[in-house]
């Protein structure tokens, strides 16, 4: 579901529902993430933000394996598809991903953690709920 708020980052479960921020998909979408990613894994920044941008990449990449799941997510106004291609947009979060230094804790791993229990939580009560 799309949530409204200020930063790209605020990425909330509860009861089932995933709230992520509206994120603008356009040709130099992938660009600017990649040197994002790059300024981030190699700078000296605070602990604290070290890697926002690597973390919500893995989890828009887990979001987005696929070409439909892609659609999903634009259906629900999660991503505003400016190139107009679906598998595009897979490819951008797929390849970027295959490049990232993931840290130890993720700043999403409640995240991670909350969707693997709500999911395990359906299959053992019988599907749907």
């Amino acid at each position: 579901m799309k949530a409204e708020g200020e930063s790209l980052f605020d990425i909330k479960f509860k009861n089932g529902v995933m709230k992520i921020q509206k994120l603008n998909i356009n040709e130099e979408t992938k660009p600017f993430l990649r040197n994002l990613l790059v300024y981030e894994q190699f700078s000296s920044m605070d602990v604290l933000y070290q890697n926002s941008v690597t973390d919500y990449m893995n989890l828009m990449e887990c979001f987005s394996a696929s070409r439909i799941d892609v659609g999903l997510i634009c259906q629900h106004g999660i991503i505003d598809n400016c190139i107009c291609d679906d598998p595009v947009i897979a490819n951008i979060f797929n390849t970027i991903g295959s490049f990232l230094v993931l840290s130890l804790e993720s700043c999403y791993s409640h995240i991670f953690c909350n969707v693997n229990e709500q999911c395990s939580r359906r299959w053992k009560d019988g599907w749907p709920t």
